[in-house]
């Protein structure tokens, strides 16, 4: 955060002299400062190098359990250097409380001067998955999720969306607290 004040247990911290109500749920860390759509300080994932680097050539590949996220990275400047490039997985499917991205993956990449390597990061059906309450179980919904390769978490530099078609249960089971989208699926 840029100051104290920004952090989302600021209203909570030393509240009561006995207990601390600590409180953040799903909207931990960089999770919060996106919904929130807040600037920050260091980004997550952030780092600092002597180099600078491209990403290109993102491409996906889709099985029936995962999702294989390739890539390439070139040290675009005069020196050797590392760099972390992060897989963020934006689902835009689940009609659930969710964060607007996840961390689901990275690399550590040592290149040198003018260095390009190519960079595979597999994304497990997992990876998609959310817990549901409801049903005690991990649960994968059908539909449309974003990748997002980055530098950081505010470093967003290539994007990719993608279908998915890997529930079991193709027919979702009616409530009177069924959304009407549901009804209408």
């Amino acid at each position: 955060p840029i100051k104290l004040a920004d952090n989302p247990t600021y209203l909570t911290f030393n509240a009561d002299r006995k207990n601390e109500n600590y409180h953040e749920g799903l909207f931990v860390g960089y999770r919060y400062y996106d919904k929130k759509k807040q600037e920050v300080l260091f980004p997550f994932g952030h780092g600092l190098s002597y180099t600078t680097f491209e990403y290109r050539k993102l491409e996906l590949l889709k099985s029936d359990h995962e999702v294989t996220v390739s890539f390439e990275i070139k040290n675009t400047g005069s020196v050797a250097g590392k760099e972390t490039a992060q897989i963020y997985l934006s689902n835009q499917t689940s009609e659930i409380e969710k964060p607007l991205k996840e961390l689901k993956g990275f690399a550590k990449v040592s290149l040198n001067p003018g260095q390009t390597k190519q960079v595979e990061i597999v994304l497990d059906k997992r990876s998609f998955s959310w817990y549901n309450p409801e049903t005690d179980k991990w649960q994968v919904d059908n539909g449309s999720y974003q990748i997002q390769l980055a530098a950081s978490s505010r470093d967003i530099r290539l994007t990719k969306n993608l279908l998915i078609d890997w529930s079991e249960n193709k027919v979702q089971a009616l409530s009177p607290d069924s959304y009407l989208s549901e009804i209408l699926k």
